[in-house]
C-alpha cells in the first residue's frame, strides 16, 4: 500500500523534480551528476530532491490519517 502511495506521489511531482529524485536517491548518482544531466546547478538539485521528498512524506502521512 505504501509503494503505492509513493508511486501516486512521484507522478504528480513536476517533471524535473522526479527526474532528480529517481537519479539522486534510486540510481545513485551525485547532486553534480544530476545537475548536469538536467542542465541545472547542484544547489537547485538539493532543493528538487529535498522537495519531493518532503512531498512524498505528505503523501504518506495524509494516508495514514
Amino acid at each position: 500500500e505504501q509503494l503505492q502511495i509513493i508511486r501516486t506521489a512521484l507522478k504528480k511531482l513536476p517533471e524535473r523534480r522526479r527526474k532528480a529524485f529517481l537519479w539522486h536517491r534510486v540510481e545513485g548518482l551525485s547532486f553534480s551528476a544530476v545537475g548536469r544531466r538536467l542542465g541545472i546547478t547542484r544547489h537547485a538539485v538539493v532543493k528538487h530532491v529535498t522537495r519531493a521528498a518532503l512531498d512524498i512524506d505528505k503523501a504518506l502521512s495524509a494516508a495514514m490519517e
